[in-house]
């Protein structure tokens, strides 16, 4: 139960319902693409592990091979069971553990690190515990040597476990939900809005840039007010900016540079073409701006 409403004050910012569903990465738990540190870990920990705690205890080699493979193997089991649960309890649950899914490199140590320390902490105090009941298990077969001294060897073997999502900013993985995919939609309605007050400013053309980034410069005074969805600036899609440490922004076409809004219209209406676009979303903009311009279209045919 203190586990329970511990883990629920660490994480009571971070649901977001049919927004992103988040896994830590552990040993236990890798990214999509890192699924050889699970099999690496425990192989380690097996060989290395056993090694270590051979020449602390002096005990048989068979029997510190039980040892080791009933502690991490329990502990492991009693992680993923609780990190199963608590990534699975509602539609909008905190984070947890889950299957190799795809990291989100976007999501950096400010936005994550508190997950990812809390399920490898959760991890370590796991191992502790049964490296506790499994010496009281083993009795005198594994020897007089202490509990602390005894966990450190498979603790260290846990922490290299961990190294190749610290090095390489792989702390969480997951999948986007429908809410995710929205804030993209949001967006695009919200600059797709910005820019027909700017076009209303401009005597009926768009504006003429060479990227996005000087349009969005330029329509953002015709801006309502600042918009950012899942932490994502607006000018990115909250897809991209969670799978990607530098994500694409929205894209400008130089081919609409300062065509009148009926002969935009036309293109968008007809060919579906967009003067913005979204690098992740074939049919996003498709649907934030469907219908917009489809009597000005058909005024000006």
């Amino acid at each position: 139960m203190l586990i329970s409403s511990g883990l629920t004050l660490a994480f009571a910012s971070s649901a977001g319902a049919h927004g992103f569903a988040r896994f830590s990465s552990t040993p236990i738990s890798p990214p999509a693409g890192f699924e050889w540190v699970r099999w690496a870990y425990i192989a380690v920990t097996v060989v290395l592990g056993s090694l270590l705690v051979w020449r602390l205890t002096k005990a048989r080699l068979t029997t510190v091979v039980a040892f080791v493979i009933t502690v991490i193997g329990s502990g492991s089991l009693t992680l993923w069971v609780l990190g199963r649960f608590w990534a699975t309890q509602s539609t909008a649950p905190t984070p947890g553990l889950g299957p190799a899914s795809t990291p989100f490199l976007g999501f950096g140590w400010s936005e994550v690190g508190t997950v990812f320390i809390v399920w490898n902490v959760l991890g370590l105090a796991a191992i502790v515990s049964f490296v506790v009941l499994g010496k009281k298990l083993f009795g005198g077969r594994i020897g007089e040597t202490g509990r602390v001294r005894l966990a450190a060897p498979l603790l260290g073997c846990y922490l290299l476990g961990v190294v190749p999502y610290v090095a390489t900013g792989a702390l969480t993985h997951g999948w986007a939900g429908s809410y995710a995919h929205r804030g993209c939609e949001s967006n695009i309605k919200a600059i797709y809005d910005a820019l027909d007050e700017y076009v209303a400013a401009h005597d009926g053309r768009l504006p003429a840039a060479t990227s996005f980034s000087e349009v969005f410069e330029l329509l953002a005074p015709y801006f309502e007010a600042p918009r950012t969805y899942y932490r994502m600036p607006s000018d990115t899609c909250s897809i991209g900016g969670a799978y990607e440490r530098e994500p694409k922004t929205y894209q400008w076409d130089p081919t609409f540079n300062g065509l009148s809004i009926e002969e935009a219209a036309v293109r968008m209406t007809h060919s579906h073409e967009f003067p913005i676009d979204c690098p992740y979303h074939e049919s996003i903009v498709l649907r934030a701006v469907d219908f917009r311009y489809y009597d000005l279209a058909f005024e000006n045919e």
